[in-house]
């Protein structure tokens, strides 16, 4: 008895492959062998360690034959499942070229559905979803003044100052105001855009210089603000050619000298795509410089709004807390001068949402608008290939007859679903891709800073899309009907 459940574990050595062949018997020729050494004389270490070096001798050479004789049948399997997926693309080729319209129509549907989807989710994603390319964008406010008959209006140096001084609510507070300007003694004078900021400007944004400095507050000032600019990125390739040279040298704006003291380094790559009212200038020129290159003087400025607001709020700070304290400054700037501050109150807006503006609405409506067409439009081809279905039983039951199982039919008909799957998806994503990049520019309705938004090139041809996806939908839902009647 034991002998023998010795040989039952020496058999659980060998594969099991071999074990269902042969186990069996393996488990007698073992016992009979080891008996007729029992009955020869032998002792108990000569009965059982033959039988252990003797399994040990085979059951690896077994082991080997196993994993070969598998690594044959994969690839075996492999090469039938390749050969047959050929076949089936082979004979849906076949089939469209036999009745081009059933391919040609549902995939150009599909590519359309599928374009002006990837075109305004795009466009949704850039301008909704991806946050602003600045370092802790989250915390990047708009700041602005309300009266009673304007509920947007831009702020004054008065207002600046006082926000200037809340420690414990910003960070940094800076104004800017872009307006073009005029460059001259170059080869061709050109109108460019100009940008006037703070010195604290730079520093909410966390901008660096790329070459030279940036010029700070003290140069930014009303009335003493010293004639110098800074270059962006772009504008220095660009107008300079990258001149390594350029800091130091003066150029002529609105027929004044300025000095560029340094170039702009960009804080995000230039290929981004999203929403920035800030960067998208050439130049950028002290804030005290503007409207007239000699400045005004502070008495006449401090009370006149005049600049648009930027901040940065300290960490964990909300707006609604900011926008409270706001209301109890603007009170006391209105108690201490009752003219100009009359019935004015500064508030903070997220920056991301005041760039946006009221174009959440009509994005979300023409992203949900598109995915709508692109849904009918897959339920017009389902329903024709449920036609073709029916229309090809014939064809069906002789491929059954011939000895074609369902699962191979199932596999054709997935195949060709397949085909036309991947070749709409490849056409409406260079279609999408197109109209990114060749439509002309425009952006939604309400986007503030709409002539900033890099990616609103592909508004105007996604609505283009959207209707001749709608015109396609009904035309081909008309088709479906009379294939199904056929």
């Amino acid at each position: 008895m034991r002998n023998r459940r010795l040989a039952w574990f020496l058999v659980w050595l060998y594969p099991p492959r071999f074990r269902r062949d042969v186990g069996l018997g393996l488990v007698e020729a073992i016992d009979d062998r080891m008996r007729q050494r029992r009955a020869a004389g032998a002792s108990a270490l000569g009965v059982v360690v033959p039988a252990i070096l003797d399994t040990l001798r085979n059951a690896p050479a077994e082991w080997l034959v196993q994993f070969q004789r598998s690594e044959l049948r994969i690839e075996n399997s492999r090469r039938t499942m390749i050969d047959e997926l050929r076949q089936h693309i082979r004979y849906a080729f076949r089939l469209w070229k036999r009745r081009p319209g059933l391919a040609i129509i549902p995939i150009l549907t599909l590519a359309l559905g599928i374009g002006a989807t990837t075109a305004m989710f795009s466009i949704f994603n850039a301008v909704l979803l991806r946050p602003l390319p600045y370092v802790d964008a989250d915390r990047l406010v708009a700041v602005w003044a309300r009266t009673a008959t304007t509920p947007r209006s831009i702020i004054s140096y008065d207002e600046y100052a006082a926000l200037r001084d809340q420690h414990e609510t910003f960070d940094t507070v800076a104004l800017w105001l872009g307006q073009s300007v005029n460059l001259t003694g170059v080869a061709e004078p050109q109108r460019i855009l100009g940008n006037f900021v703070t010195g604290s400007f730079f520093t909410a944004l966390q901008l660096k210089a790329e070459r030279g400095r940036l010029f700070d507050e003290s140069e930014s000032v009303p009335g003493r603000a010293k004639s110098v600019v800074v270059l962006s990125h772009l504008f220095w390739e660009r107008q300079f050619n990258s001149d390594p040279e350029i800091v130091g040298k003066p150029i002529t704006l609105n027929g004044t000298p300025l000095v560029v003291v340094g170039v702009l380094a960009m804080p995000y790559d230039r290929d981004h795509t999203g929403v920035d009212g800030w960067l998208t200038y050439d130049i950028f020129l002290p804030a005290g410089l503007n409207p007239t290159p000699a400045g005004v003087p502070a008495a006449t400025v401090n009370a006149t709004p005049s600049m648009l607001g930027l901040a940065r709020l300290k960490h964990r700070v909300a707006v609604e807390t900011t926008n409270a304290a706001l209301e109890v400054i603007s009170r006391r700037l209105e108690a201490a001068n009752a003219q100009p501050q009359e019935g004015r109150t500064v508030f903070v807006v997220p920056a991301h949402e005041d760039m946006v503006g009221d174009a959440r609405t009509p994005l979300f409506l023409l992203l949900a608008a598109v995915g709508s067409v692109l849904f009918i439009a897959c339920l017009n081809i389902s329903n024709l290939l449920l036609a073709r279905a029916v229309d090809r039983q014939r064809e069906i039951a002789l491929r059954a007859a011939l000895g074609a199982s369902r699962a191979a039919v199932a596999r054709q008909l997935l195949v060709e679903a397949s085909l036309l799957a991947v070749l709409s998806a490849s056409l409406g994503l260079l279609l999408g891709r197109w109209s990114l990049k060749h439509s002309s520019r425009g952006g939604p309705p309400g986007c503030r800073y709409r002539d900033r938004c890099h990616s609103m090139d592909a508004y105007s041809s996604s609505r283009s899309a959207l209707r001749l996806c709608v015109r396609s939908c009904a035309a081909w839902r008309q088709r479906c009907v009379r294939s199904a009647r056929i």
